[in-house]
């Protein structure tokens, strides 16, 4: 098989469960629909310190579309219901009693939901798969986390396509607005993909998923070659890339025994989110890229993160 056709089939299969690879996937939506296209935003508020800002309120936030101020039209400090996709690098790297400990990490992730927030778990190695898909069943995602098995090279960039696609899929078979976040282990050293990672990016820009990246990986060594420095720094570019259009955030050389305060740091954040929706003023079905802007003015030093921008649903003429 070509890399073109088997690229074609990853777009074939993306996002639907094991038992049904060879159903066709839908095209991705940029935005919720709620009778118009509402603009969704997921947005991390924190000082100086990288302390969690609580208590703000609509009126506190300046939001802008390509530059143009806009209207909050929706607004929720509450935690909404979450979905969380967990995906697993179980490439043969992962031996040596290392998966055992991500495993356990990421049960403990598991156990932060509540009632009403639903888990995924997409299983990377040279193959992607969906062992576990979207469940309010937290008790499946937790087994579907322990079945993993470490062995093979590592297919990131497919994994990640088909763990966007689960979320694109959820938000199409209901209209209740929900969080929504990716949680990836993994050091970006993908060697086994058959799409690039510009696909997974565009894809990502469309869907607006957090993605949340906890990195193994260390720094380049000196004794490194120039073809390996430039390696890594491709996979570093792609997964800060991927961190910041998303609005998520990057944990990078992350030792083992860090793993469970970095997940602990991770369902903190997704635990004191803000949610903003508007309508933008100026109609868009261009089917094109629109960079997003969030801030707080009145209150000096304090950041707000959210995703960089969206992609606008095409006009259907």
């Amino acid at each position: 098989m070509t890399r073109s056709a088997a690229a074609a089939l990853v777009l074939a299969c993306a996002a639907v469960p094991t038992s049904r690879l060879g159903a066709d996937a839908p095209a991705p939506q940029a935005t919720f629909r709620t009778g118009v296209d509402l603009v969704a935003l997921t947005v991390t508020v924190t000082d100086g310190a990288d302390r969690h800002v609580a208590g703000l309120t609509e009126r506190d936030f300046v939001v802008t579309d390509d530059g143009v101020p806009q209207q909050v039209s929706f607004f929720s400090s509450e935690s909404l219901p979450l979905d969380l996709g967990i995906v697993l690098d179980t490439s043969g790297s992962m031996g040596g009693g290392r998966l055992k400990i991500v495993q356990d990490a990421a049960c403990g992730l598991v156990r932060t939901l509540r009632p009403g927030d639903r888990g995924a778990v997409i299983e990377v190695k040279r193959g992607a798969q969906v062992p576990q898909p979207l469940t309010d069943d937290l008790r499946l995602v937790e087994t579907a986390v322990r079945a993993t098995k470490p062995g093979g090279d590592t297919g990131l960039y497919d994994g990640l396509f088909i763990a966007l696609q689960q979320f694109t899929l959820a938000r199409r078979e209901s209209a209740e607005i929900r969080r929504q976040a990716l949680v990836v282990l993994s050091d970006g050293a993908d060697n086994a993909s058959h799409l690039e990672f510009d696909r997974v990016l565009d894809l990502a820009r469309r869907v607006g998923v957090g993605v949340y990246v906890v990195s193994p990986k260390t720094l380049p060594l000196a004794s490194d070659t120039g073809r390996e420095l430039a390696y890594l720094s491709r996979m570093d570019y792609s997964m800060k890339a991927l961190v910041r259009e998303s609005g998520g955030r990057l944990f990078a050389s992350v030792t083992s025994p860090e793993l469970h305060r970095v997940y602990g740091a991770i369902a903190t954040e997704l635990s004191h989110q803000y949610e903003l929706g508007y309508v933008p003023t100026r109609a868009v079905s261009d089917g094109r890229y629109h960079a997003v802007s969030v801030q707080v003015p009145g209150r000096p030093g304090v950041l707000a993160r959210t995703r960089a921008g969206y992609v606008a649903a095409a006009s259907r003429q």
